[in-house]
């Protein structure tokens, strides 16, 4: 349980991390670290969320401020390839991104290969902590 925390915490950081990298390229960038004592290849892909097929997609998103949000990167893209979803559900209030909470949606045919799509808020941007995430990863 422990590394799966760990791991869910690493890649809700990364995404809060590159969410204003704005690639938009389809091909994704590989490295490759071979690990020879161990014998080991690790090949690392860094792309979209919305460009890979899965059972579910997650997103982390910093609570809605009423003056309006303003996504970078892959959360940009994200709720751009999903026809503005995202923003729809924060302008009427249905997702207000408070720490812990979650809204699941099955996404319409077309806009990205993830069957499902799973919000979870991470609160206030100047309150995002190791906590937050341990939360937020439960």
């Amino acid at each position: 349980m422990k590394n799966k925390f760990h791991f869910f915490s690493v890649v809700c950081a990364a995404l809060v991390i590159n969410a204003s990298a704005g690639d938009t390229t389809t091909t994704p960038k590989e490295n490759v670290f071979p690990a020879k004592p161990l014998g080991i290849t690790l090949s690392i892909k860094m792309v979209g969320p919305y460009m890979e097929p899965a059972d579910l997609q997650i997103i982390c998103l910093f609570k809605h401020k009423q003056s309006g949000d303003t996504y970078q990167g892959a959360a940009k893209e994200t709720d751009e390839k999903l026809g503005g979803i995202l923003s729809s559900l924060r302008n009427r209030g249905e997702f207000a991104g408070e720490t812990g909470e979650t809204f699941l949606l099955t996404t319409p045919k077309g806009s990205i290969p993830a069957r499902q799509f799973m919000v979870i808020g991470l609160g206030e941007e100047k309150d995002l902590s190791l906590d937050t995430l341990r939360i937020v990863g439960r």
